[in-house]
């Protein structure tokens, strides 16, 4: 299906080459464009970058992008019922770690500086940890997060500034007064995370290695099977990773379908991560958002029926005739 995208020029128009299956764990890659490496943290990076980018005349870009795809369907298959609940009823664990990670009574979104903890916390020890990592890589990548040095004893006032100081004299005031201690914190922290926190995730975990170790194989709840030589973190991040694309795929190539029967002026650009880009008439706008949610939302539940957690989108809509930024 997806052999259809080619670098070939078409009315003045370059369609990316999609590859599907150069990574380990199954997820997609892209060349000519690399969609996949367009810049998203740095904001001046991701706006020269998408600045090339544009619809054709008189359409618009949207962007469909699955939220907490795979966090969702990492639930799918370990059920922890402490995950459950936060996906349920929309509780925010990256906010929960940040205040147990940077000993802060209550993280207050609308300060900057608690909302950079967040943000250090998401990327630099939640995710990490669900993709197999350990405390002692994420207490270096917390540290350049929180910009205090990775090596040595802390000094008064260095790092970011929060309402109650700055971090390095925050963080002493709890006990922490050196990298050393930082480590050992979350040492302690991940004990906690896997022990208490999310102890079902943890024993899944487990048991899915030691299948694989046994058997040489694992099966994705899509059906698809995949074996080979690989790490113990690759082990657990195929299925996840490789039935979250599974879920984007169907998606796009549901999409597609309608698109072509119905005879839509708009046309699939093609994915970058977890969102579907398309290139869409403003008369259809409305049309494409109530699919895409339809496709996403009931669909893909109806097929597969293990997934049970809630699934959604967020839709990005840009400028008629203007390039992929805001």
């Amino acid at each position: 299906y997806l052999e259809g995208f080619t670098t070939n020029q078409h009315n003045g128009y370059l369609h990316p080459t999609f590859n599907l299956h150069t990574t380990v764990t199954y997820r997609s890659s892209s060349s000519d464009p690399n969609f996949q490496n367009i810049p998203v943290r740095d904001k001046e990076a991701r706006d020269i970058c998408r600045r090339a980018l544009y619809p054709r005349e008189g359409h618009q870009l949207v962007e469909a992008d699955f939220k907490s795809l795979e966090v969702m369907i990492s639930a799918c298959y370990h059920k922890d019922p402490v995950m459950i609940e936060y996906l349920e009823t929309g509780g925010d664990m990256h906010k929960d770690m940040a205040e147990q990670i940077f000993f802060l009574d209550k993280l207050d979104k609308s300060n900057p500086a608690h909302n950079t903890l967040r943000s250090a916390a998401k990327n630099g020890f939640v995710f990490p940890q669900f993709y197999g990592d350990y405390y002692k890589n994420n207490a270096d990548s917390l540290a350049e997060w929180i910009g205090v040095p990775r090596t040595g004893r802390w000094k008064s006032g260095q790092g970011l500034v929060l309402p109650e100081g700055p971090i390095t004299d925050h963080l002493a005031s709890h006990g922490i007064k050196s990298m050393d201690d930082f480590i050992n914190h979350l040492k302690k922290v991940e004990e906690d995370f896997w022990g208490r926190r999310f102890k079902v995730y943890h024993q899944w975990r487990q048991r899915v290695v030691e299948d694989y170790r046994r058997t040489g194989r694992g099966e994705m709840l899509t059906g698809f099977v995949f074996q080979g030589q690989m790490r113990r973190n690759q082990i657990i991040n195929t299925p996840v990773q490789g039935t979250a694309f599974h879920c984007l795929l169907r998606t796009f190539i549901e999409l597609d379908k309608i698109m072509r029967r119905d005879k839509w002026r708009s046309r699939l650009i093609g994915q970058i991560h977890d969102s579907i880009v398309m290139d869409v008439h403003p008369d259809e706008l409305e049309t494409v958002q109530e699919t895409i949610q339809w496709v996403v939302r009931e669909y893909l539940p109806s097929i597969w029926k293990w997934i049970i957690v809630p699934l959604d989108v967020e839709i990005d809509v840009y400028d008629v005739d203007g390039p992929w930024v805001k």
